[in-house]
């Protein structure tokens, strides 16, 4: 219980980040600056994988490969439940950022990305390393 419990409170403070910085609002109309947009979205993802296997590297087997476990029902679980809130967030704020809009399509992604990693934390308490690499 506390693997999970771990696990998912860290991953619930990195998508707070994540959805704070790359959907939240500037000062400006502008949006935020395209590198900030990409430092981000490429650190967080990174901060995740590593709290995942730093975190459970400290429960004994918990990094273990498990054989009926490859990841594609965690890709699909991800892919399924991702579809719905990027959609709606792509069709909300189309139109608004006339600077960089590909670069904030992308924070876009990664932000919901990062808040169904918390739901996939959740569900599967797999640490593998190739398991989190295909299907969290």
């Amino acid at each position: 219980m506390a693997l999970v419990v771990g696990t998912a409170v860290g991953s619930v403070i990195i998508a707070t980040v994540g959805l704070t910085f790359l959907v939240g609002r500037n000062r400006t109309m502008l949006g935020r600056p395209r590198l900030w947009l990409i430092v981000t979205a490429a650190l967080l993802p990174l901060a995740l994988f590593a709290w995942k296997v730093c975190y459970s590297s400290q429960f004994p087997q918990a990094l273990n490969r498990w054989s009926d476990r490859t990841g594609y029902r965690c890709l699909a679980l991800a892919l399924g439940v991702g579809m719905l809130p990027l959609l709606t967030l792509l069709y909300s704020r189309r139109g608004t950022d006339p600077s960089h809009p590909n670069t904030a399509g992308m924070a876009l992604g990664v932000s919901v990305g990062l808040g169904v990693a918390v739901l996939i934390d959740l569900w599967c308490p797999v640490a593998h390393i190739p398991h989190l690499l295909m299907g969290h």
